[in-house]
């Protein structure tokens, strides 16, 4: 797993969508390897149950989409993520400019 979040890590996108059987332990692996803070991880699932989704979300994922996907869900996830990134990073921009 560490291989294919290598690319993750040497360009950091601004949002990751991850599908996987076990979405919980790659949330925990995930967060250790990449800043949630700054890029939201948002879960696909196809047999996800509310336990899996809590777990999911209390693990680090920004949201958690189950499938069949619904796009307009989708899109609002993605957008409302970035959003919380600029936000995240205005934030640190400004806590860097004030005077100490």
């Amino acid at each position: 797993m560490l291989s294919a979040l290598t690319p993750l890590m040497e360009h950091p996108p601004i949002a990751v969508a991850v599908t996987s059987r076990a979405p919980a332990a790659v949330a925990v692996f995930t967060k250790n390897f990449l800043h949630p803070k700054y890029i939201p991880v948002i879960a696909v699932s196809a047999n996800a149950m509310l336990l899996d989704i809590e777990k999911g979300l209390v693990a680090g994922f920004y949201s958690y989409i189950t499938k069949p996907i619904n796009v307009d869900l989708f899109i609002h996830s993605v957008n409302e993520g970035l959003k919380f990134v600029a936000d995240s990073m205005l934030k640190c921009a400004l806590c860097d400019l004030a005077p100490d």
